[in-house]
């Protein structure tokens, strides 16, 4: 007699089915999940990466703003409110002593003051050694009288302006101090007294700037050479659509004033970074095209080319 025992029965092929059924859903909701996890954490990373550089982004622009010596001026004007840039001054370093020339005298002694001519467009200034020497696209401003100021409608960088520009710079004699003759472009109209500080001072600025369908923001150390720059943030938005109250789309900078004090409106919008590798294939490209923005007001403290 033939005895089967219960242990050694298989499975039935519906069995099977069922069970090959039951380990690919489970399967697949694992592999879902797995995958999920992995984007999110990618999304997580790019949108945290994102943040940081426009904090960093953020900081350098408000670094360079406080270091403005006159109130900054919007740099490719659009709409009056909003432009892509903004300029200003910097002090490069000082203070510098006009020494000549010497064209009146007051008084006798101790007490003498000396002043150079209203119409002089040379000036020879001393220095201490570890001071740069001035260069020709600088601007002397000075002291006293410190209300000398020009406004420029030509050129890169028109509007009005601190000083009196430097045209040409002579050799440098002497170690320490130092002593140089600089050319001026125009007459300072007033006259300068001698012995005083002056100081010398450069045209910054902060412009966004279109490079193949893509927008940088860049730092410019000096206006007059504009093939010199850092960039400081790589992809800003190229097409802003954000308006403020009055409608107008905001670019980068703008300028309001508030109390009497003139405050620079930053907006950067930097772009989210994109999940590399594998991870950008699992989901649609145009879910990486955002930007992050964050804006903030720089407000001016009171400097010397607008006291």
């Amino acid at each position: 007699m033939n005895i089967r025992l219960a242990a050694s029965r298989g499975f039935t092929l519906a069995e099977t089915m069922i069970s090959a059924v039951l380990v690919a859903v489970v399967g697949g909701v694992a592999v879902n999940l797995l995958i999920g996890g992995f984007v999110q954490f990618a999304r997580n990373v790019a949108l945290n990466q994102s943040a940081q550089q426009s904090r960093s982004t953020l900081n350098t622009i408000v670094r360079r703003l406080e270091a403005a010596i006159d109130s900054p001026q919007l740099v490719t004007l659009s709409s009056g409110a909003y432009a892509p840039g903004v300029r200003f001054h910097r002090i490069i370093g000082g203070a510098y002593k006009i020494i000549d020339p010497v064209s009146v005298t007051l008084g006798t002694g101790s007490t003498a003051l000396s002043y150079t001519s209203a119409n002089t467009t040379t000036l020879t200034l001393t220095f201490n050694g570890a001071w740069p020497t001035p260069s020709v696209g600088d601007r002397v401003l000075f002291l006293n009288p410190s209300d000398i100021r020009e406004t420029v409608s030509t050129g890169t960088s028109p509007g009005e302006k601190p000083g009196r520009k430097i045209s040409a710079v002579g050799s440098v004699s002497g170690t320490n101090p130092k002593s140089v003759t600089v050319t001026l472009q125009s007459a300072p109209g007033k006259q300068i007294l001698c012995g005083n500080p002056c100081h010398i001072i450069r045209e910054a600025a902060l412009v966004a700037v279109d490079v193949n369908g893509r927008r940088q923001l860049r730092y410019y150390d000096s206006t007059a050479d504009l093939n010199s720059f850092v960039v400081v943030a790589r992809d800003l938005d190229p097409l802003p659509r954000e308006r403020d109250a009055s409608g107008t789309i905001i670019q980068p900078f703008g300028l309001a004033t508030v109390n009497g004090r003139v405050q620079v409106l930053c907006d950067v919008p930097v772009r989210i970074n994109d999940y590399q590798a594998t991870l950008s294939r699992l989901r649609q490209t145009d879910e990486f095209n955002g930007f992050l923005r964050t804006g903030s007001s720089v407000v001016l403290k009171s400097n010397l080319a607008t006291k």
